[in-house]
C-alpha cells in the first residue's frame, strides 16, 4: 500500500470516528464523567492515592520536520494542509528541541 493511499485511510477512519462519536452522547459523556461527589473542588487537597505524571510527543517538542533524515509524519501532511489547523499553524518549528 502506497504512502498517499494509507495516509488517505488513516484520516478517512479518523474522521469517520470523530463524527460517529459526535452523534453519541454516551460517548461524550459517559456516567462516569457525570460525578458530583467526586469532582467537588477541594482547595489544596488531591485525592489519596494521587499519583502526578506528565506527557509530551515528539512532534510538540522536536520540530525540525524535514532534517536528519527524518520521514514525514502525518501531522506533518496533514497540518500542512491549508485550512485543516486554525491559524494554519503546525509543527514544523515546535520547541525546536532537535536543533537545540
Amino acid at each position: 500500500m502506497d504512502l498517499s493511499l494509507s495516509l488517505r485511510l488513516s484520516l478517512f477512519f479518523m474522521q469517520a470516528a470523530l463524527f460517529l462519536a459526535a452523534d453519541d452522547p454516551i460517548y461524550i459523556y459517559p456516567d462516569v464523567f457525570n460525578d458530583p461527589e467526586r469532582d467537588a473542588f477541594m482547595f489544596g487537597k488531591f485525592p489519596d492515592g494521587f499519583i502526578w505524571s506528565s506527557a509530551t510527543s515528539s512532534y510538540q517538542i522536536e520540530g525540525a520536520w524535514n532534517v536528519g533524515g527524518k520521514g514525514e509524519s502525518i501531522w506533518d501532511t496533514f497540518t500542512h494542509m491549508t485550512g485543516k489547523i486554525a491559524n494554519d499553524d503546525n509543527g514544523d518549528v515546535a520547541c525546536d528541541s532537535y536543533n537545540k
